[in-house]
């Protein structure tokens, strides 16, 4: 390339800046909300950057991932990094242009705990190896934007910001506080004031478009679960229930996105939608670290179910339970640990899940394959 050319095109990504539907614009935005450089951020040369800019922007479909991908073997780019930072571009547009009240409306708030990472989900079993209707269709939608990698361990980041809305932020020390900082540094709406405490993952949704926050020191394991978990919230807590207002009542989101005060009629609606009018934080409070509130059991059960289906599929992990002959449960957390790359709490609590199936005529499709605990038969 001449200098002549060089500097052409540098002119032209640059008044493509203003205009929305070219990289260009993203890159822009990236720059200015976060006051990083793209350049940096995406680890390419001011040459490489200069032909990305002039690029159309990825397409916010089904079709994201593909263009991503595309876009990113174009300038020699991270996948990840690139997904990333237009994910981030949209997400806090979005915020800074909420109410400045937002906290009281329209946003969704969810986090977990440390200790809450090893507590196996109580809900009833399904009495079949099926997996519920809503856990299937969780599952789905998260791998319509994107193929499902063909082994194990999953790493889901790319595969999280392909499919979902979302945009990923690694904070030092994750914590109440430290995401309250985080926010209040770039001007965004805050969370309720609540006591500080540890988290493992956090999500914050609004108007269609979230944040998942992870700590930064987290090992490649840990993130795997805790990406995942928040996934989970994004599509049973917010995305399905908003797909389905979309559906039927689209003037609701006004009202779920805190546009407007609701009236009788439209709380209705949204209930009947699973998606509460108003303030969703009481997702993320705790009276002490771990200490769930009766509404929330559930929640955070169902967001367990989709992070583990994600990671290690039910159908798949007991394939190999009978191929293995992984019989006993320290077989089976060992498989969950070294082929599916779970944690050791996650992936004991997963166990204790699976070890509780029950399907008809009365015994535990593990039970056939002579996994279940002893004192449990002996009972």
């Amino acid at each position: 390339m001449t200098e002549t050319e060089r500097v052409l095109l540098e002119r032209a990504a640059q008044r493509l800046r203003d205009q929305p539907g070219y990289l260009a614009h993203d890159l822009a935005v990236y720059e200015e909300l976060t006051g990083q450089g793209a350049k940096e951020r995406l680890r390419v040369g001011a040459e490489q950057l200069t032909y990305l800019a002039l690029c159309r922007s990825p397409r916010r479909d089904r079709r994201f991932g593909p263009d991503v991908a595309g876009l990113a073997a174009y300038v020699a780019a991270d996948a990840v990094a690139l997904a990333d930072l237009v994910r981030t571009a949209d997400a806090l547009t979005m915020l800074q242009g909420a109410p400045s009240n937002m906290h009281s409306r329209g946003l969704l708030a969810a986090a977990r705990d440390a200790v809450e990472q090893a507590a196996a989900p109580e809900l009833p079993p399904t009495g079949t190896e099926a997996l519920p209707r809503w856990l299937q269709r969780a599952v789905e939608v998260f791998w319509s934007g994107v193929d499902p990698p063909s082994g194990f361990p999953r790493d889901l980041e790319l595969a999280v910001l392909c499919s979902l809305p979302v945009a990923l932020v690694e904070i030092e020390g994750l914590g109440v506080a430290t995401i309250s900082s985080w926010l209040a540094e770039r001007h965004l709406p805050t969370l309720p004031s609540q006591p500080d405490r540890g988290l493992c993952g956090c999500l914050l949704a609004y108007a269609g478009v979230a944040l998942i926050f992870v700590d930064r020191a987290d090992t490649a394991v840990e993130r795997r679960v805790n990406l995942a978990h928040e996934a989970g919230h994004l599509l049973l807590d917010y995305l399905l229930p908003r797909q389905e207002i979309m559906r039927r009542r689209p003037e609701l989101l006004e009202v779920v996105d805190g546009d407007r005060a609701p009236t009788h009629a439209e709380q209705l609606e949204a209930l009947i939608a699973h998606l509460p009018i108003g303030v969703h934080t009481h997702l993320m409070e705790r009276s002490a670290p771990g200490h769930l509130q009766p509404d929330q059991v559930e929640v955070e059960e169902r967001a367990q179910l989709v992070a583990w289906e994600l990671l290690a599929p039910q159908a798949v992990v007991l394939a190999r339970v009978e191929q293995e002959g992984a019989t006993t449960a320290p077989a089976l957390q060992a498989l969950l640990e070294e082929e599916f790359g779970l944690s050791q709490d996650t992936a004991s609590a997963y166990g204790r899940y699976l070890r509780r199936l029950r399907p008809p005529p009365g015994q535990s499709f593990l039970g056939r394959l002579g996994l279940v605990d002893r004192d449990e038969t002996e009972r």
